[in-house]
């Protein structure tokens, strides 16, 4: 239940993707799903840190792996979300670029 209250009231950050694909495509997106990959971790842990009362995690690598994973797999469902409402982010006809409308 908190996984879906965190996916909704964190929404923005879809918009954030999808304004990624628009511009960058789908490499852009695969940079951003390798930087979250690596500072999702990070930054739970730095949570966790911060405030202890919130939880804890486990020794080894294992949970690394997991907050990296999950971090990943809601920002692709989300995006994938995304495009079902919105459409594709290349489709949008803000996504023409300026020399791109005056080759036409």
């Amino acid at each position: 239940m908190l996984a879906l209250i965190d996916f909704i009231l964190c929404a923005f950050v879809f918009l954030i993707t999808w304004r990624i694909a628009r511009r960058f495509g789908w490499r852009g997106l695969a940079a951003l799903l390798v930087v979250l990959a690596f500072f999702g971790p990070v930054r739970d842990h730095w949570y966790m840190r911060r405030f202890p009362e919130w939880g804890s995690y486990g020794s080894g690598f294992a949970p690394v792996l997991a907050i990296s994973a999950s971090d990943v797999v809601l920002v692709l469902v989300g995006h994938g979300v995304m495009r079902l409402v919105a459409g594709p982010a290349r489709g949008d006809r803000l996504a023409q670029r300026p020399w791109e409308a005056a080759e036409r």
